[in-house]
């Protein structure tokens, strides 16, 4: 899969879709698959459980749309430094 480090919060499995053809069919249904153990391990109050699970979900839906980790990773980072020049 391609993971070096960190913690995995969440997984897509599925074809993006910018790796579908014409001929693309009779395949299992894309999933995004949250792993609940290891984020509430991490978080340190409810609030946080929500706001992780939240990012996760974003990150695997931007996989569908055929977003490679370092364009997500990327983008997410612009998020973060535009929320806090905003503060």
């Amino acid at each position: 899969m391609g993971i070096r480090s960190g913690t995995l919060f969440g997984l897509y499995q599925g074809v993006p879709l910018t790796k579908r053809e014409w001929n693309y069919g009779n395949m299992l249904p894309d999933r995004i698959v949250i792993y609940q153990r290891t984020i509430e391990s991490v978080a340190a109050s409810p609030g946080e459980i929500e706001k992780i699970v939240l990012d996760t979900v974003i990150h695997e839906i931007g996989h569908y749309f055929g977003f490679s980790d370092k364009e997500l990773s990327d983008m997410e980072t612009a998020k973060r430094r535009d929320m806090h020049t905003r503060k």
